[in-house]
């Protein structure tokens, strides 16, 4: 069986998802996924709680949940005799992340696995897409409003803006490590986008905070923003970001996920070269991006 942890919002946890579901059909075992991190109340000047999502939000298939003191069992780190030799009846192996690039050496583990890390590229899980992709359908209705826009949408070429700052801008700690994407660069999509020559009906601009979008994000091109699904509804701005055709994405796995769900023909998408701030981080996300897409 492959164990796989399970934290941060809803893109990390898809990624995660995506790489260890990869892992299970590559060895025809069963995936279980640890949500021990969720019932540690971490809320902090440090750390962002968060919540699983996956599971609500998307039509998975096939996986089992177990919690942290499961995970003492299965990796041995309790002292008791009894979950280390239950440890060793196992023959349990551990792969833990030691960088952000793709590691091929996570399929050449044991067929009873437990998996930890962030597993942020495509290359983990591509091979299984298919199967991934209706996965990764949204199992829940958005609401009578985003159904709305969701019909404008799709009669039109719009683009999809993503601002994210909440977390990026509140908490010292997360801002050194992830920085922020400046006005320049929304800047510098939208005219690379106008530039290629495609008309485009408006722009669609999704963020944790609009009410700063509205007052400083200033185009010659009809914008929207998508100011209604806060909280619980969050889930819906990546739904409405994949009816889109063009992207100018956040350095944030969320609308990293609400542009690679899209299924426009000839999309094009737009990603921050500087993904964190934190230079050393930064150097790791070569496998970050599909080749097709346009680093600004």
């Amino acid at each position: 069986m492959i164990y796989v942890k399970i934290h941060g919002g809803l893109g990390n946890q898809m990624f995660q998802y995506a790489a260890a579901k990869s892992l299970a059909l590559k060895k025809n075992v069963k995936l279980g996924i640890d949500l021990g991190v969720f019932d540690q109340q971490l809320e902090s000047q440090k750390y962002t709680q968060r919540k699983f999502e996956l599971g609500d939000v998307f039509s998975l298939n096939g996986y089992e949940m177990i919690r942290a003191i499961d995970y003492n069992f299965i990796i041995g780190q309790e002292r008791s005799i009894i979950s280390k030799l239950k440890a060793k009846f196992l023959s349990t192996t551990s792969f833990f992340e030691k960088s952000l690039e793709f590691n091929s050496e996570l399929f050449e583990n044991s067929a009873a696995s437990y998996i930890e890390g962030y597993f942020q590229s495509p290359k983990y899980f591509e091979d299984n897409w298919s199967e991934l992709k209706e996965e990764f359908s949204f199992r829940l209705n958005p609401s009578e409003k985003s159904l709305e826009f969701e019909n404008m949408l799709q009669n039109g070429k719009y683009i999809a803006m993503h601002v994210r700052r909440g977390d990026y801008v509140n908490k010292s700690h997360v801002n050194k490590i992830h920085g922020l994407c400046g006005i320049d660069y929304y800047e510098k999509g939208f005219k690379y986008l106008i530039d290629k020559g495609t008309i485009f009906n408006g722009i669609i601009v999704f963020s944790d905070d609009p009410k700063w979008c509205k007052k400083n994000l200033k185009f010659d091109l009809a914008t929207s923003f998508v100011d209604w699904n806060a909280g619980n509804d969050s889930w819906q701005d990546m739904y409405l970001m994949s009816q889109c055709s063009a992207f100018v994405i956040a350095n944030s796995s969320f609308s990293w996920w609400g542009a690679y769900l899209s299924q426009a023909k000839n999309k094009v998408v737009i990603a921050p070269k500087i993904w964190f701030a934190d230079k050393e981080k930064n150097k790791q996300t070569s496998d970050l991006f599909p080749s097709s897409w346009i680093l600004v």
